[in-house]
């Protein structure tokens, strides 16, 4: 490959990866991507001399403007945001000048503002990153990189040998900088490999250093974790719409799910009934008005918890509503009957609570050994909780961290659809005057317009269930699910409209069509967000929720049965498996996401003792280790003859280094270029020029076939000058001297015999 071809496919390999890097963790969009490939496409032809790059000329100042323009927009947006600000904008201006310095690619110095956007791009995929596919990405981009400034400075120094050091330019000049830009002979395949093997040996030992250097954790040093999942739906307002669009678009996963009754050994069929009856409830909203569900957030709807430490040194989280402390079920009562599920929430930015159904507990785990964050769980509104990330300070004071982007806790729940069936339990009061209100709540227009409507529905139901019933039923026969939403602008209220003129929805409509229904006719009720179903992973034994399973569902309240989920949507059937490959795939970034993503010193101490433990060393019930104690007089011994060896080493370094001791790299090399031309100078007056196109060791070669005498001394001086200027090599003190005394000599036979030219 030639030179020239091979360093522009290195800088464009390595700008890809650094994008492809980027792209894996979500933060570029389609368009972004096709923009960006389409302007990279067009700059691989924008050579200096070529067509292209005349026709690129002309639009110089257009791209030129067009990216001031964009840079102050970007910076306009960062500062209306301010103190706030969404740094995304940063990462689409870097974007653009990466485009905008492909397209205008003329000089080194563009190759090197190319290297560096390319860098930012990795440093906000570091960041953003929460995939395995960023460790394959960096691998391509690190070799890619070790190639492109390799290369790079191979190239800056032959056109600086050749187009820029010397005083004057030729024709001659031009041809051989660019003889050697288009050799075949500069770089091969064994370059690649050897630079490849080496880079990659070099990232081996950072993976390594990146395990054993003590850490404390990202979130410790900036008070927030690495990237927040933008999921909508789960903010203190919800806008039909925008939230349980079951399709297969986003695969971000949410939630990684242990349950203890799924297992191995269940037949697939089974398992897959069970995985798509789960449903996660997340967020609880009691107040509809003008196409959007709100938090009344009245005091008697705020959940109650009540927090004891566990035995294990754990700490438990109870969820209690507004009843009367006397229909309270007990904390043991709670608990019978109740699911396990052991929960990692993944990178979302809504610190939501989720657990199956109707959760009654949450347990935190003690924190690992030398981990300094912990999650509490706190109360919202109508039996939801949300979680809370804290660190410990060294007084031992929790201070809560600025972001959220992830928790692992223990939830235990109960089915509301079985907890409670009539004459098999007392039946509850009914709901407090000022509850009752907050969950029969209707705006006066939709009141007006629906009432009837809800009558009719309901015209033969004599109980609160079966009116509930009716209003199921009467959705799931005259509507159908339809991710493909149309609006009759007639209609001011997007529920008015999907009731009495629109033929399908998605399940918010479904499910708050059902709340306003059943309200209207005086069953109390509340509208739910989060996910439904999930995918098993036969590797890990867990179910993964992805955010395409958003779903939302109502829950009613009934004497008998208190607080019940009703879902209205019609049932669309989804896969709950996953092939091998996705298995495989989800299985490494979980892998990921423990081990690197939140890998802290209580990782670091796990390792270390299941090292220890393998190692034989033994461990005491207090988990502290128990190391062998060796002989005092081995110790001693041991430590005077390491400092013995180190006096010797030290002794003889010195003793060479005041043999060898050169001058500073700086000095070096201006000592150096000052005798070479004082070397020249003596020269000149005899006729002996340097030609602009001549190297030193070619003006040498001429001077030696013409006279002996005058060459033995130069060509000492120009030995080290080379040494200095192309290999880079500083000079020791005795070579140094050698030049001066060459320089003598060389001045002396100058002075006492004229030389003689030769052309």
């Amino acid at each position: 490959m030639r030179f020239r071809g091979a360093h522009k496919l290195t800088s464009y390999l390595m700008v890809a990866a650094a994008l492809g890097t980027l792209a894996s963790s979500g933060s570029v969009s389609l368009f972004q991507l096709i923009a960006f490939g389409i302007a990279a496409t067009l700059s691989w032809f924008a050579e200096i001399d070529a067509s292209a790059m005349r026709w690129l000329g002309k639009l110089d100042l257009p791209l030129k403007i067009s990216v001031l323009g964009f840079f102050s927009l970007t910076v306009f947006s960062l500062v209306k945001a301010f103190p706030e600000p969404d740094l995304t904008s940063l990462l689409d201006l870097v974007l653009v000048l990466l485009a905008y310095k492909l397209l205008q690619r003329r000089s080194n110095r563009d190759y090197l503002q190319i290297y560096i956007l390319s860098f930012l791009l990795i440093l906000a995929a570091s960041w953003l990153a929460q995939s395995a596919l960023f460790a394959v990405g960096f691998g391509i981009y690190v070799v890619a990189l070790t190639w492109s400034l390799i290369l790079f400075h191979l190239r800056r120094e032959i056109e600086d040998n050749y187009l820029v050091k010397h005083e004057a330019t030729s024709a001659a000049q031009r041809v051989t900088a660019a003889r050697v830009l288009d050799s075949r002979r500069v770089v091969g395949p064994a370059f690649f490999w050897a630079t490849a093997l080496a880079a990659l040996g070099v990232m081996v030992g950072a993976t390594i250093v990146f395990a054993l250097a003590p850490r404390i954790g990202i979130g410790f040093l900036t008070g927030g974790m690495r990237r927040r999942s933008a999921v909508v739906g789960f903010s203190d307002q919800v806008r039909l719409g925008h939230h349980g669009a079951l399709s297969t678009d986003n695969q971000t996963v949410v939630l990684r799910v242990g349950l203890s009754r799924l297992t191995e050994d269940m037949l697939p069929e089974q398992r897959d009934r069970v995985i798509q009856s789960l449903y996660w409830r997340g967020t609880v909203y009691d107040t509809y008005n003008s196409g959007q569900w709100l938090r009344s957030r009245a005091p008697i709807t705020k959940t109650l918890i009540a927090t004891v430490e566990g035995d294990n040194g754990s700490r438990w989280s109870w969820i209690s509503g507004p009843e009367a402390p006397q229909l309270r079920p007990s904390r043991k009562e709670s608990l019978q009957g109740a699911e396990r599920q052991e929960i990692q929430l993944v990178g979302l930015s809504h610190p939501v609570a989720f657990a199956l159904d109707r959760p009654v507990a949450f347990e935190i785990l003690q924190p690992a050994t030398g981990s300094f964050v912990s999650t509490l769980v706190e109360g919202q509104y109508s039996g939801e909780s949300s979680l809370k990330t804290v660190r410990a300070s060294p007084s031992g004071r929790m201070i809560p961290m600025a972001d959220f982007a992830g928790a692992r806790y223990v939830a235990y729940s109960q089915d509301s659809m079985r907890l409670v069936r009539p004459g098999q339990a007392k039946p509850l009061d009914e709901l407090p005057a000022e509850l009752l209100s907050a969950h029969l709540q209707v705006p006066e227009a939709l009141r007006t317009r629906l009432l009837g409507l809800a009558q009719r529905i309901t015209a033969q139901a004599t109980t609160p269930a079966a009116r509930a019933q009716a209003v199921v039923q009467w959705l799931n026969r005259n509507k159908s699910y339809s991710l493909e939403l149309k609006r009759d602008e007639r209609y001011s209220d997007p529920l008015e409209d999907f009731l009495l003129a629109q033929s399908g929805g998605h399940c918010e409509y479904f499910a708050t069509s059902a709340a306003i229904l059943m309200r209207l006719v005086g069953v109390p009720t509340r509208y739910v967000n989060g996910f439904l179903g999930g995918e098993w992973n036969n590797l890990t034994n867990h179910v993964t929720v992805r955010d395409n399973r958003a779903h939302s569902w109502i829950e009613a309240y009934f004497s008998d049965f208190g607080w019940t989920r009703l879902d209205a949507t019609p049932a669309l059937s989804r896969s709950a498996r996953m092939g091998r490959i996705r298995q495989l795939l989800d299985s490494i970034e979980a892998w990921w996401g423990q081990w690197v993503i939140e890998y802290d010193a209580s990782r670091q101490i796990k390792l270390a003792r299941g090292l220890a433990k393998s190692l034989g060393f033994e461990k005491r019930r207090q988990a502290a280790f128990v190391w062998p104690r060796p002989d005092r007089n081995v110790v001693l011994g041991a430590l005077g003859v390491g400092l013995g060896v180190y006096l010797l080493l030290r002794a003889r370094r010195r003793r060479k280094g005041s043999r060898d001791k050169g001058a500073s790299p700086a000095a070096a090399r201006g000592m150096a270029h000052r005798v070479y031309d004082k070397a020249l100078r003596a020269l000149a007056p005899h006729g002996w020029l340097r030609e602009p196109a001549e190297t030193p060791r070619e003006f040498l070669c001429r001077v030696r076939r013409s006279h002996p005498e005058a060459a033995a001394p130069f060509a000492l001086i120009t030995s080290a000058y080379e040494q200095v200027r192309f290999a880079e090599r500083p000079l020791t003190l005795e070579q140094m001297q050698s030049m001066q005394n060459s320089l003598a000599e060389l001045e002396r036979v100058c002075h006492q015999k004229p030389l003689k030219h030769a052309a």
